[in-house]
């Protein structure tokens, strides 16, 4: 125990003694050294199915056979008939004249010439009558109460002569039938005494005797007043006393028959309706059992040369109100007037001819006069009714018969090929496609044939082409319009670059190509789908495919790489796609801007790494996946820029492995690995 005190006192003594010849150390300090860090950063593997399925609209993984396709379904924009089924009805008029004249029955009128008028007689008693030779006689006849002035085109005027002058003889040797007063008439005048009849017949009427003298009244204007010039001769009694009649006279009577009045200036009355039909071509080519209008017009005219008002019915044969009824239509003209009736929309209207095609409808227009108690009119045989008929603007809703071609327009559909997606990532610098297929499926609403062609556009925004659609008449149910494939091929070949991003399909569609019968409504339509199926059977020459990947630390690594001078980074490369690639890349920071080239240029360092495509066997299928990896060495600048880095971009281009880039087969487990690690180096300092 001693020898323990002992010890420590020297301990102790000794201790003294060294720190008191040093100074004291108040902040001790910990080694530093350098260590290695291995961290992987990017791990991923792409398959094929993985990148199509990133546009999943357009490729497809067909099931049965794992091969990649590209397949596009677009319903086209369907084209109805609408507005396209027109009529082209030819304007009518029909002219409808007078034609004959009706007026009251010309009563016969009597009228007596007495003894008195041309001789000196005492009537009743016993006495010498003198002889008179060559007297004038004139005598008015009672008024005509059914016309003014009648313009005869045929008829007789007969004028009866009765001598009722006892024993006195007379001789008649000219009759002379004169107007009594004046008339107007179609803007002349008859003046009175104009000489209307003259006969020149020499007879001789003993007591009690008659004679009829005709005049023939063609050509006459005969008037309602007339007045008759007898030129009489008598022997008187011979000398001998004779007894007189108490009303010694001549009886004279006027009568009418057969009269024909080719004019008149008359009260007129009813008259028997002038009627007149036609028909009317409502389109040459065209031919119906049964339309139904969805618009169009109908104009009807009436113009009236005559001198006197009618109600004109109008009437359509086969055309049918929207209720069913028969058009009929009844029209009040002015005398001397016109008059119109419109139907402004023919919406729901239809003609349906009873059963038989035919392409005319018949118009009928049929007029009576209105009666005008106490109007004078004056009237000819040529004056007419012209009425007029037009039908425009004809759009046929419904239609069963035979229709002219008509030709539908389709709009213009986009088929949404959308290939800028895909081509961000999976550039095509040259595209040859086998087995491509493109087709529309067509159907259509209607009856009649239709056919149907157009052209297949597609652009890229720098090369454009077209392919014309096969003329295809549908049939019944669906109809499928099949391009041939080599068209096809030789259309995607005229991009030579990139494939189009924009297709569209020009449909034009002919109704009724062949002029058969059959029945269509506007509302029936002709529509489909267009599908286009590129299986992913192609030859690549520098095609591109690109991605973005995050550059993954953890946290703690990422400390530790603060504290890091230099990088070794390993980046390892399996290409399982039948077509060699050359990747590169570019790193970039948080908000993707660029901070470095994947491969620095650096002494030692390409750009960009080449790796072969993988085996591809006799089927088309890889073999055997190509390899490759390449060790980046980055130190300064390029370190530091390294350190900011948060994403990879890189780029892969594909060149197909059979030679001259022919077409290979993709398949949806073809796939490609890219491994990313570096060896860090940086310092171990305990004391910070």
């Amino acid at each position: 125990m001693k020898l323990f005190y002992k010890s420590l006192t020297g301990l102790a003594g000794f201790l003294l003694l060294l720190f008191s010849g040093c100074d004291i150390v108040t902040d001790p300090m910990m080694p530093v050294w350098d260590v290695e860090l291995n961290l992987p950063f990017v791990n991923r593997q792409y398959t094929l199915k993985e990148i199509v399925e990133r546009d999943t609209s357009n490729l497809k993984v067909r099931s049965d056979t794992a091969i990649i396709i590209y397949e596009q379904l677009q319903n086209l924009n369907s084209v109805r008939i609408e507005n396209r089924m027109t009529l082209d009805a030819d304007p009518k008029s029909i002219k409808a004249t007078v034609g004959t004249i009706k007026v009251d029955d010309v009563a016969p009128v009597t009228q007596s010439i007495k003894m008195t008028q041309w001789i000196n007689v005492t009537p009743g008693q016993p006495q010498i009558v003198p002889p008179v030779n060559n007297t004038l006689i004139v005598q008015d006849l009672a008024r005509l109460t059914s016309f003014e002035v009648a313009e005869l085109s045929a008829g007789t005027m007969a004028l009866k002569l009765r001598n009722e002058n006892g024993p006195i003889p007379i001789t008649i040797s000219r009759i002379i039938v004169r107007s009594a007063r004046n008339y107007t008439y179609r803007g002349s005048t008859i003046a009175e005494n104009t000489r209307l009849l003259t006969d020149n017949t020499t007879f001789t009427l003993t007591q009690n005797q008659e004679r009829t003298i005709n005049f023939p009244l063609a050509g006459v204007k005969l008037v309602d007043s007339l007045r008759v010039e007898v030129q009489l001769s008598s022997p008187g009694s011979a000398g001998q006393s004779v007894t007189l009649p108490a009303d010694p006279k001549t009886i004279i009577t006027s009568s009418f028959s057969g009269l024909s009045i080719a004019g008149v200036k008359a009260v007129i009355p009813r008259q028997d309706p002038i009627s007149k039909s036609d028909v009317i071509k409502i389109d040459d080519s065209t031919q119906y059992s049964l339309i139904k209008f969805d618009s169009g017009h109908l104009d009807i005219s009436i113009k009236n040369s005559i001198d006197m008002p009618f109600q004109v019915t109008i009437g359509v044969t086969e055309l049918k109100k929207p209720d069913g009824t028969a058009f009929s239509q009844v029209i009040s003209v002015p005398a001397k007037g016109t008059a119109t009736f419109s139907i402004p929309d023919m919406k729901n209207y239809t003609v349906n001819s009873g059963g038989a095609l035919k392409n005319t409808i018949t118009y009928t227009a049929s007029a009576v006069n209105n009666v005008q108690a106490g109007v004078t009119s004056t009237v000819l045989v040529t004056d007419s009714l012209v009425s007029s008929i037009s039908m425009g603007g004809l759009v046929v809703q419904s239609i069963t018969g035979r229709v002219k071609p008509v030709e539908l327009r389709v709009a213009e559909t986009e088929i949404g090929i959308n290939l800028k997606d895909l081509q961000k990532g999976f550039q095509f610098g040259r595209l040859d496609l086998q087995d491509s297929d493109i087709k529309l499926l067509v159907q259509k609403a209607t009856s009649f044939e239709v056919r149907f062609s157009g052209k297949l556009k597609g652009t890229n925004g720098v090369n454009t082409a077209e392919l014309d659609l096969p003329p295809t008449i549908l049939g019944s149910g669906l109809s499928t319009i099949k391009l041939d494939p080599v068209k096809v091929e030789q259309f995607i070949l005229a991009f030579p670059n990139n494939l189009p991003n924009k297709m569209t399909v020009v449909g034009v569609t002919k109704l009724n190509p062949n002029y058969k019968e059959g029945t269509a409504q506007m509302i029936d339509s002709v529509y489909g789908v267009g599908q286009l199926d590129f299986p992913f059977h192609v030859g690549i020459s520098n095609g591109t495919f690109s991605d973005t990947v995050a550059v993954e630390f953890s946290n703690a690594d990422s400390s530790k790489l603060n504290n890091a001078n230099s990088a070794e980074i390993s980046l390892v490369l399996e290409n399982g796609f039948p077509a060699a690639i050359d990747f590169s890349g570019t790193f970039v920071d948080k908000d993707y801007r660029k901070v470095m080239n994947l491969i620095p240029k650096n002494s030692g360092n390409d750009s960009i790494v080449a790796i072969h495509g993988a085996t591809v066997g006799s089927d088309d299928k890889v073999i055997t996946a190509a390899k490759d990896s390449i060790v980046i060495k980055l130190v300064n600048q390029d370190f530091r820029n390294f350190q900011k880095s948060k994403f990879l971009i890189f780029h892969v281009k594909l060149n197909t492995s059979r030679p001259n880039a022919l077409p290979v087969k993709f398949y949806a487990l073809d796939k490609f690995k890219l491994r990313a690690y570096g060896k860090f180096s940086y310092k171990v300092d305990p004391n910070q």
